[in-house]
């Protein structure tokens, strides 16, 4: 409904400041933040994959309390030199499960969530 769109909206665009803030960033909030970029100068590991998602739910739970992780999947993937990142979410007050999904890519430096389903 219309109604809840400004909400549902505000949601997505909290979690895209999420993983685009740096701790430290903010002054007057200075643990806030999702630094993934630290990865991308390692070598692409397992290990790496456990640790970034660790983090990704860790944030989410900490930061953003309209936002539920249902699962967070990482897959290392060295002969790509990436990460595939998938997060399947939930706002409980809308009963909305959404996936989003990401390359955190060594090789690039880069990384970019994009929303690819939406259920209700």
């Amino acid at each position: 409904s219309l109604n809840s769109f400004p909400t549902r909206r505000s949601s997505d665009l909290s979690l895209l400041n999420l993983f685009n803030t740096r701790p430290g960033q903010r002054f007057l909030f200075p643990e806030y933040g999702l630094d993934l970029n630290e990865f991308l100068f390692e070598a692409v590991t397992e290990d790496l994959g456990s640790i970034i998602g660790e983090r990704i739910v860790s944030s989410i739970t900490n930061f953003e309390p309209r936002v539920k992780v249902r699962k967070c999947i990482v897959i290392a993937a060295p002969d790509d030199n990436l990460y595939d990142i998938t997060l399947i979410l939930n706002i409980p007050t809308f009963a909305t499960d959404f996936t989003l999904n990401t390359n955190l890519d060594v090789s690039t430096k880069s990384f970019a969530f994009v929303e690819t389903s939406r259920n209700r």
